[in-house]
């Protein structure tokens, strides 16, 4: 996993907190 990313799965690779419980749910199973 390269730390280069763009586009939308930029927001997966950075530390932040989702506003929707799914994109937590979903973040916490990819990572």
């Amino acid at each position: 996993m390269s730390q280069r990313v763009t586009g939308p799965f930029e927001v997966k690779v950075t530390p932040q907190k989702p506003d929707t419980q799914i994109a937590r749910a979903a973040n916490l199973g990819r990572l």
